[in-house]
């Protein structure tokens, strides 16, 4: 039976956040309605992504799986699988009041006795292959499909998100100093996010131009002397953002191309933008941006890194290729990121049948308007520092 916050009083547990537990339920019904469809007994989750997802606001690492924890969904209960060491934080600090019972083993018990005792004679709808599930039916997709689409509750944790992690960003940049190394200045970044309760997933600070040789470059000892992109995605409540802002240190000669490149990284970036509205065809809506990289007389420059991606309960749910036929569903989350050369922008947008509403504004940031069709796009464009 589910635990009903209204019959109990305070005193037997603690109650959780009411538009949480209604989430909770609302996740526990589209689960049961797959339960049935697929006529299993139940549904296993294992993978941190889901998990996070299921429980609407828990922060389960990514690549936790070796840990013990798991949920048993079936049509009119839930439950916690783990083992003694984290039951009672689990319960205090996560999962009170939301409805979930437990079922716990010793710590030196293999966590196979478990999972066999939920599985055994029952067939089960997996999110990841289980050895001892013979007749489970593993529909890892099925659970993607379910995170990207994000509730009301979870937009609103997103827009939380999206503040904090835009604001570490720009903070950090703001106070860079010339000749700091990338290392120090993402050290820098981590602290910030740490303390406003995000935790720091892949933190970049690229310097000098770097980019333009290694698109996926992170970060070195290597000091920077004229410029820097400084980019953070970080996690809350299961959710993950991006943001991305570059700064020039003044005074620098030389910087001419870097200016130019920029400007044409933010037409491309504005494009990519507007045009990512509820029911667009992916692939339409990047026909539009190629074609912009090639009147600038940039036709190659897409084939050197990814663009968009996905991105939600994981930092990259789904990376959307140009011959993609997917129509763009609200309130999906879209991480754009294209670059120019040594340039790039990246920002966290919510999809809507209007323009994206982004999540990762600019703040106490320069930004570059763009006019898309008649319409103003604001773009973050390049912080000038004085070098010091």
């Amino acid at each position: 039976m589910l635990l009903d916050p209204a019959q109990h009083s305070s005193g037997e547990f603690v109650l959780a956040n009411v538009d949480r537990f209604e989430d909770v339920d609302r996740k526990h019904r589209q689960l049961a309605d797959l339960i049935a469809v697929w006529e299993c007994d139940g549904c296993l989750l294992r993978d941190p992504a889901n998990i996070n997802w299921f429980t609407s606001g828990m922060s389960r690492p990514l690549g936790a799986e070796h840990r013990s924890l798991a949920l048993y969904i079936s049509h009119d209960a839930r439950a916690v699988l783990c083992d003694n060491t984290e039951s009672l934080e689990l319960f205090d600090q996560e999962l009170g009041g939301l409805g979930f019972s437990l079922k716990q083993r010793p710590w030196f018990e293999p966590r196979e006795m478990l999972l066999d005792e939920i599985s055994r004679n029952r067939r089960l709808l997996l999110d990841t292959p289980l050895r001892l599930a013979e007749e489970g039916l593993v529909r890892p997709g099925i659970f993607g499909e379910l995170r990207c689409q994000l509730s009301p509750v979870e937009r609103e944790r997103l827009r939380r998100l999206g503040t904090r992690v835009a604001h570490a960003v720009e903070a950090t940049a703001r106070t860079l100093i010339a000749g700091q190394s990338e290392n120090e200045i993402v050290g820098q970044l981590a602290h910030r996010l740490l303390r406003q309760n995000v935790q720091p997933v892949r933190l970049r600070v690229i310097g000098d131009g770097r980019l333009g040789h290694y698109r996926q470059w992170e970060r070195s000892a290597a000091p920077c002397t004229r410029w820097a992109i400084v980019s953070a995605c970080g996690m809350a409540d299961g959710l993950h953002v991006t943001a991305t802002r570059t700064v020039v240190f003044e005074g620098v000669t030389g910087m001419d191309g870097v200016l130019a490149q920029y400007e044409q990284l933010g037409l491309v970036a504005a494009t990519a933008r507007f045009f990512s509205r509820r029911g667009e065809v992916f692939g339409d809506i990047w026909k539009r941006v190629r074609r912009i990289y090639e009147k600038q007389d940039l036709p190659n420059e897409w084939l050197y890194a990814d663009q968009v991606d996905m991105i939600g309960y994981r930092p990259l749910e789904e990376s959307l290729l140009p011959d993609s036929v997917q129509p763009l569903e609200e309130h999906t989350v879209l991480h754009w990121h294209p670059s120019v050369g040594g340039c790039l922008l990246g920002d966290t947008m919510l999809v809507t049948d209007s323009e994206p509403e982004v999540v990762t504004p600019p703040t106490d940031w320069p930004v570059m308007t763009i006019e898309v069709r008649g319409n103003p796009v604001r773009i973050p464009d390049l912080l000038m520092r004085p070098t010091e």
